[in-house]
This record gives C-alpha cells, sequence and structure tokens, in this order.
C-alpha cells in the first residue's frame, strides 16, 4: 500500500502508511505540509488499525471502496474544523507583541511593563476577542526566560479555571466522586503526546498545559474521556466506554480512534 492522495471538500490529503511489529496505521496529511517537510513523525493526523483492517486496506482498490470511509469523511470534517486553522500557529512570547494559540485560535499576546507591580512571578491579565495582555514588573522586560514561567502560570491558571467549570458536572452525571487533577507543562517522565492522563488507582488526573491550545469542545471531550477512564479502569477504550461516553458526547469513539497530536510541535510552548 503506498500514499494515496484523497481530495475532501477542496483539500488534498495525502494517505500515508505506516506498519511495524507493534502497531499498523495510516497517517492523514494536508497535501503541501507532506510533500514540503517530508517529515511524516511531526505532523499529520493517525489512524490506528488492527492487521486484518490494514490488509482490508490493501485489498481495497479505490478509497471509495474502504469499509470506513463515511467515519474518514467524518473525521476530515473535525479535522477542517477545529485542527487546520491552528496547526501553523506559534507561542511566540519573545517578541512584543507576540502570538499564542488559545482555545483554538490565535491570539495577539502583549506585554505591558509596569511599576504597579515589583513580584517577577505576579501578574494581571485581560483577556479580550483575539488578544491577551499580561501586566508584569518591569524587572521582566529584558528577562525573556522569567517571562516564560509567568506565561505558564498564566496558562495554567486559566486551564485549572476550565477544567473546575466543567469536571465537576461530568463527575456529578456520572455518579463519581470528585477527582483530584494536576496540571503539568509537560507529562513528568514523558516523551509523549499525550495531553492527559488517568492515575485511577490515585484517584488523580494529569492535564498538561498545551491543552488550552485546544478548541473548548476538545478540551471537554478530553476531560469526559479522562473520567471515563476512572470508571472503567483497565477496561477503557472497551464497548462499554465509548458507550457511556457517547451518552454525552456524539461520535466520541470516532474522535478518540481519530485523533489529531494535541502537543504538535508549533503548540509547544
Amino acid at each position: 500500500m503506498k500514499e494515496i492522495v484523497y481530495q475532501y471538500k477542496g483539500i488534498d490529503f495525502v494517505i500515508y502508511p505506516l506498519i511495524s511489529a507493534q502497531q499498523c496505521k495510516i497517517e492523514i496529511f494536508p497535501k503541501n505540509e507532506f510533500w514540503n517537510t517530508h517529515n511524516i513523525h511531526s505532523k499529520g493526523v493517525n489512524i490506528k488499525l488492527s492487521l486484518s483492517e490494514y490488509l482490508m486496506l490493501q485489498k481495497a482498490a479505490k478509497i471509495e471502496n474502504w469499509y470506513f470511509k463515511t467515519q474518514l469523511d467524518k473525521y476530515l470534517d473535525y479535522h477542517i474544523k477545529y485542527n487546520l486553522g491552528v496547526i501553523e500557529i506559534k507561542n511566540e512570547w519573545v517578541l512584543n507583541p507576540g502570538q499564542i494559540c488559545f482555545l483554538g485560535k490565535k491570539h495577539i499576546l502583549k506585554w505591558e511593563f509596569t511599576d504597579q507591580i515589583t513580584s517577577p512571578i505576579e501578574y494581571k491579565s485581560k483577556i479580550s476577542d483575539g488578544e491577551i495582555v499580561l501586566f508584569v514588573s518591569r524587572f521582566l522586560e529584558k528577562r525573556v526566560i522569567k517571562r516564560r514561567a509567568v506565561l505558564m502560570n498564566f496558562l495554567k491558571d486559566q486551564l485549572c479555571e476550565i477544567i473546575r467549570q466543567i469536571q465537576p458536572k461530568y463527575e456529578e452525571k456520572l455518579s463519581l466522586k470528585p477527582v483530584d487533577f494536576e496540571i503539568y507543562e509537560l507529562l513528568p517522565n514523558s516523551k509523549s503526546t499525550t495531553i492527559a492522563c488517568a492515575w485511577y488507582t490515585k484517584n488523580l488526573i494529569q492535564y498538561t498545559i498545551s491543552m488550552i491550545c485546544e478548541h473548548p469542545d476538545l478540551i471537554q471531550h478530553t476531560i469526559l474521556h479522562e473520567l471515563l477512564h476512572h470508571i472503567h479502569k483497565d477496561k477503557g477504550h472497551s464497548a462499554g466506554f465509548y458507550k457511556d461516553g457517547e451518552k454525552f458526547i456524539k461520535d466520541f469513539k470516532l474522535l478518540h480512534k481519530f485523533y489529531f497530536r494535541p502537543n504538535h510541535h508549533n503548540k509547544k510552548f
């Protein structure tokens, strides 16, 4: 099976097969990204397949005969809506003004240096449509690394507030006791692109700051996903797991199987 160009809604996507002893999958790239970068590991959409599914695709002469074409088109609708517009947004906090990906949109990031704030870790913020202003100590004007620490605290505080609004609602609907959570810049001891993981034996969910880049719908989906792991434990991703998710989010299984790498390198801080 070689790479295939698939046109959907006026966009050419390259479907590229990857197979190893551990897993079979295909990756999907907008055509211009694929041929411009020649780096199939840093970008793209992963679709995990069983070996039998992979062999079925090899036998299919045309994409129109693929057994999951309907789901593939659904996913591409989701990918076009949520991901294509933000893939190339770089988080740039050195320049003033810079830019940042925040809740699925590009925001201009402005730093205002003031004598009213004396602590190097203290900040005040103003968020408007398409713009974030961070008011910090004048001490940070030429101290980029310390400014980055302030930005991390701001994003952590924003994500924490969002989780506190969404997670209890799902806990109540799932008849689940409150689950503690922690937010990390990156998941500890991991180079994974995972944005969240559940430690049900510790009654804990770990989220990463990069989740704040995602559209609010995807943040909501991730929170529900991790809470369901606390219910299903080692039976996560089972039929029952997806059935419970579909009670709240349509195409819950689809959005997990067809996934975009949330920690895309352009979204890392």
